[in-house]
């Protein structure tokens, strides 16, 4: 997240000029609001670098026409580069260089991108600067005010140069009614010439409105620069009373029919080549008094990028607009319908067909990041202007990995759009060496012959003639002879650089195959669960690892609440869940959801409190164990500031019990403002972390407390099901592990034995001695009380009939 608090209130500015009736705001605009790093993240320098390579000019393109992208700079710091397909795109414009009326220019947030330049430039992509502004009366300036125009345009020049550039993109928007027309025109022809001259071969364009609202002359516009990047999109937006898509091809007075054909009818009829239609991948989210399209709006919800428009699309279902020719679909909440409305591949291949039939010059989109490594869209590129034979197809959307035997596996999932098969890769326990020779024609698969006890981690990826998808996240799986009676869901798919590994499951996963004997586990992605292709009704325990998933692809969906709530109305059932965003996502009163506020209150047993302890973001990464909890004491730990391996948690969530009880609190800040973890037992048991478990370091404190924390939510149940037969000798991991001064010992016999329990000291001391009986068949614990010792390392042996087994356990006082 970045300057959550700074962008609300940006919004709220925002929200008052509408209301006051000036200029609709665009998208562009919207989102930078949103997403943009704060201001005192930006780099205001004009440093050479030496590091970037010029364009591969000879490197050939098989496109059929241009396809120009928008980076925004929030979509470059989350890692979205690493999903393109430079083969595909003609231009990339990095988004934004903001204009000031000094004619000054700024860079982006991160500013040189080296990687994504270079890289670009290596495959024949040209690299465009982006230049804003937003303000009618600075724009005035900017094109009118002589000294300002020079500096202005000697600044443009000098920026290309120092950074290798091939072009500008002058992205002006709310411009003054009497700006439009002869005076940005002549602004344009003005900049265009002293590029050109000054830097011959680059590239000069601007990005046009939709609509020709008043004033605008689009043919002279064509004629001032080498292209216009039309923003087609905005139809429907923040300041619309009824419901309807961003970018309808038809419908209305106003849509992208309308704009090619009518609105800019005489650059297309002459010089359709100076054109690119610009489209979204992003929709529109309204809530609404009705559930049909049109429907008057409540209030304007956001809008959502492709990647969650798609999902939540697989969730409430698919529905197409035939007027508008877009997909959208719609849930309610409460009295209140919300309407989603989107372009997929379907909707933008209607658009591209449009484009290709006048001859424009190409496509673009607003903005590249927002398909999240999603494949459809590379495709239907690929498709319509590539002359690909077959696209390769797109990662499988859901996937569950249980167990069917000691010595087998089921996968389940699905083949995607275009895919001939899966495949399915294999690796024990390092997570480094897989094996790929294992080919299904289907998503219905079981894996035969693997080793009982064994560690698997899996990946699998969808295959055809022409590629392979990327991989999916990685999940982990240990057959066993006993029944899997805990589900670990991965529910983190937020890409915030390269920071999101998606291999989550793994951890949590090793932590149980090593500690916990009572019971196995199965996993699976939380598309699964709300597409119904898993229930959680059917475990005991369910973790829930959702890192900083946050709102932009929501924490819990209306349909993964429902999944929980009917799993915690069952009998002896726990939910251990962690994650940073959860409360800022469902927790705030003033813009969560009714459903959303009662889930996280009445379900979470929570209260949101803050974004971070004290409001502090990258501050607070040590949590302590609260001295009040009866869940154990765990000690004090560290979570990762982005140097422990892991990933920087910058913005935990200060929460507090509601019908719960705090469990961990942030080291230095007064637990009256907020805390890092609550538990509940009362019908079911819960522990909520504000703080990702999975960053917790080192690796050794980080299985102990996923053990320990395991063992309170799922041990008493294990007590109570006298039916689950004993079959071996065990001796768990004490709990919790550290401890002061008291901890559980667990062990099984699966036939009455004589047993010793005794504990040691590190010179080999007895110390204590626990258990010396005879003991029926079956699960037992005993508690060790450590008052009278001093802190370190001690060590609990277990003899029983040949079984004998030792445990390290740490006293931390």
């Amino acid at each position: 997240m970045f300057a959550k608090f700074r962008k609300i209130m940006l919004l709220c500015v925002f929200v008052v000029s509408v209301a006051m009736g000036q200029d609709r705001i665009g998208v562009h605009q919207y989102d930078k609001m949103l997403f943009s790093p704060s201001i005192e993240q930006k780099d205001f320098s004009n440093t050479y670098t030496s590091e970037i390579i010029p364009l591969v000019e000879n490197k050939s393109k098989s496109l059929s026409g241009a396809v120009f992208g928008y980076l925004p700079d929030w979509e470059y710091l989350n890692g979205a580069a690493a999903y393109f397909k430079y083969d595909l795109l003609t231009h990339i414009a990095c988004f934004d260089f903001a204009a000031t009326t000094q004619g000054t220019i700024s860079n982006p947030s991160g500013w040189p991108w080296t990687g994504v330049i270079n890289s670009a430039h290596l495959k024949g992509v040209k690299i465009i600067m982006c230049i804003t502004n937003f303000s009618g009366n600075e724009i005035h300036t900017i094109i009118t005010n002589e000294s300002v125009k020079q500096a202005f345009f000697a600044n443009v020049v000098s920026r290309i140069q120092a950074y290798n550039m091939d072009g500008v993109n002058i992205d002006f928007e709310s411009l003054n009614s009497a700006d439009r027309g002869t005076v940005i025109n002549s602004f344009m022809t003005e900049l265009t010439n002293y590029v050109h001259t000054n830097l011959p071969g680059k590239e000069v364009s601007f990005a046009g409105p939709a609509v020709n609202w008043s004033g605008w002359n689009f043919t002279g516009l064509a004629a001032s620069c080498d292209y216009i990047f039309i923003m087609g999109y905005d139809f429907f937006g923040s300041w619309s009373s009824t419901s309807g898509p961003s970018a309808p091809l038809y419908g209305g007075n106003y849509n992208i029919s309308n704009t090619v054909l009518s609105q800019y009818a005489s650059v297309v009829n002459t010089i359709p080549e100076k054109l690119i239609l610009g489209v979204p991948y992003f929709g529109t989210h309204f809530i609404t008094t009705g559930e049909n399209p049109g429907s008057s709006v409540t209030s304007y919800v956001g809008s959502p990028r492709f990647s969650s428009c798609y999902p939540g699309s697989q969730t409430y279902g698919y529905l197409w607009h035939s007027t508008y020719k877009v997909p959208w679909y719609k849930y309610q909440d409460g009295d209140s319908w919300h309407q989603v409305f989107f372009d997929d591949d379907s909707s933008l291949g209607l658009k591209y067909d449009l484009a290709i039939s006048k001859n424009l010059k190409g496509i673009g989109m607003w903005a590249l990041g927002y398909d999240s490594g999603r494949q459809e869209l590379w495709n239907l590129i690929s498709a319509r202007f590539g002359g690909s034979f077959q696209p390769v197809p797109a990662v499988p959307n859901y996937i569950s990995v249980i167990n069917n035997s000691p010595t087998s596996i089921k996968i389940k999932t699905e083949l995607p759009s275009y895919a001939s098969g899966i495949r399915v890769y294999l690796s024990k326990d390092d997570g480094v060496t897989y094996k790929d020779s294992l080919n299904f024609l289907s998503g219905d698969i079981t894996i035969n012959n693997l080793i009982e006890n064994q560690m698997y981690l899996i990946k699998i990826k969808a295959f055809n003639i022409s590629g392979t998808s990327d991989f999916s996240e990685t999940f982990a799986i240990c057959p066993q002879s006993i029944e899997a009676k805990v589900l670990i869901v991965n529910g983190f798919d937020r890409i915030i650089s390269s920071d999101n590994t998606r291999d989550y499951i793994k951890i949590y996963g090793k932590a149980l195959a090593e500690n916990l004997f009572t019971y196995n586990f199965d996993c699976a992605n939380n598309e699964a669960v709300y597409l119904n292709h898993i229930n959680l009704d059917d475990y005991y325990s369910v973790i829930w690892i959702l890192g900083e998933e946050s709102t932009a692809d929501e924490t819990f969906n209306t349909l993964e609440q429902a999944a929980v709530k009917s799993f915690l109305s069952g009998t002896n059932k726990s939910f251990l869940v962690s994650g940073s965003e959860i409360g800022w996502d469902l927790g705030r009163s003033a813009s969560s959801s009714v459903s959303d506020l009662d889930f996280y209150n009445n379900y979470l047993k929570a209260t949101y409190y803050a974004d971070a302890p004290e409001n502090n973001s990258s501050t607070y990464y040590t949590i302590n164990t609260d001295a009040n909890t009866t869940v154990g004491n765990f000690g004090s730990f560290n979570y990762d500031d982005g140097t422990h391996g892991m990933y920087n948690t910058e913005w935990p969530d200060a929460i507090k019990p509601n019908g719960s009880n705090s469990l961990f609190v942030f080291s230095g800040v007064n637990t009256s403002l907020g805390q890092a973890g609550i538990s509940y037992d009362g019908s079911y048991r819960l522990i909520y972390c504000s703080f990702p478990i999975e960053t917790v370091y080192p690796e050794a404190i980080r299985n102990s407390l996923i053990y320990s924390l395991m063992t309170w939510l799922v041990y008493p149940t294990d007590v109570k099901e006298e039916n689950l037969q004993v079959t071996t000798f065990e001796l768990a991991q004490n709990y919790p592990n550290p401890f002061n001064p008291n901890t559980t010992i667990a062990y099984q016999l699966p036939s009455s034995s004589k047993v010793t329990l005794k504990v040691y000291d590190v010179l080999g001391k007895e110390v204590a001695l626990l258990v010396n009986d005879y003991q029926n068949a079956g699960k037992h614990t005993v508690n060790f009380n450590a008052s009278n010792f001093s802190s370190g390392l001690y060590f609990a042996k277990i003899s029983a009939g040949n079984f004998v087994k030792t445990i390290k356990m740490s006293l931390v006082k």
